[in-house]
Parts: C-alpha cells; sequence; structure tokens
C-alpha cells in the first residue's frame, strides 16, 4: 500500500463515520502532522511570515498533501503564508533545483527573496507503513534553526 493509498484510507474511513464531526481525533498521520506543526509553531513569532519551502519524499503526492495541510493548519492557527505558486515563480527565476534535498542556505535564500521571515523545511523518511516526517524552522535573518519536530 502507498503512503497516499494509507492516507486516503484514513481519511476515507474518518468521513465515512458516523460520529458527529465533534467527537472526531486526528489519527495515524493526520494526527503526526498535528503534532509536527504546532511543535513548531509554538517557537515562531504569531506575525511572522512564514514560506513552507520545500518538503521532500520519495512520493510527490504525499508531499502535496502534507504541504497543503500544513499551510491549512498554520493559516487557521493566524499566521501569515507566502504563496506557493510565488515560490515557484522564484524558484524558476533563479534558477533553484529543487527536485532533491536543499541545504539551508538555499532555503534560507529563497525566504529572504520572497520577504519571508521564517522559513519551513521537511522530509518524509522510512518506508512501507513506517514513515517519519521531521520539520524544521529558520529564521531567515540569522539562519538559525528556531524549532524543530
Amino acid at each position: 500500500m502507498t503512503a497516499l493509498a494509507l492516507v486516503l484510507g484514513v481519511l476515507s474511513s474518518c468521513a465515512s463515520s458516523d460520529a458527529p464531526a465533534a467527537v472526531y481525533q486526528p489519527s495515524g498521520v493526520e494526527s503526526g502532522l498535528e503534532r509536527a506543526a504546532n511543535q513548531v509553531m509554538n517557537h515562531i513569532q504569531p506575525r511572522s511570515r512564514i514560506a513552507i519551502v520545500y518538503v521532500t519524499s520519495r512520493d510527490r503526492d504525499v508531499t502535496e498533501y502534507i504541504t497543503s495541510e500544513l499551510e491549512y493548519i498554520m493559516v487557521n492557527d493566524g499566521f501569515t503564508l507566502i504563496d506557493r505558486s510565488q515560490l515557484d515563480q522564484i524558484r524558476k527565476e533563479q534558477g533553484f533545483q529543487m527536485s532533491g534535498e536543499v541545504d539551508d542556505a538555499t532555503a534560507v535564500s529563497i525566504g529572504k527573496i520572497i520577504g519571508a521571515n521564517v522559513i519551513i523545511t521537511g522530509a518524509v523518511t522510512g518506508s512501507g507503513d513506517l514513515r517519519r516526517l521531521r520539520l524544521r524552522a529558520l529564521n531567515t535573518q540569522t539562519a538559525q534553526v528556531m524549532a524543530t519536530a
């Protein structure tokens, strides 16, 4: 079973539940992603401009899912996020290659160009049903790691 199929299976089983929405508790991928996002957000100033510069994974669908969910969680928590289409344009103009893991200096450089105070990077590692999501928040002025999860 692919990671995306696992994610979609968790989501569809939750959606088909007869339990009221107020009782819903995230599980699996959703729960891990929410915990990681909250841990990182606890170390970021509320009015920060954030850019999710990259999240790497072997599966492009998993990368898209995680990036979209991070955006959703952070925006709903009151943070200002830089639109991903703006990031894509900067990558093209500046010739940044984002196909593999990018070093912190490159990620911070992208963040500075687009006016972000904080950049988020991440990676999904592991295989099969054993996956791990790692997130990092970096200050674009100092390149200091502000938080990890």
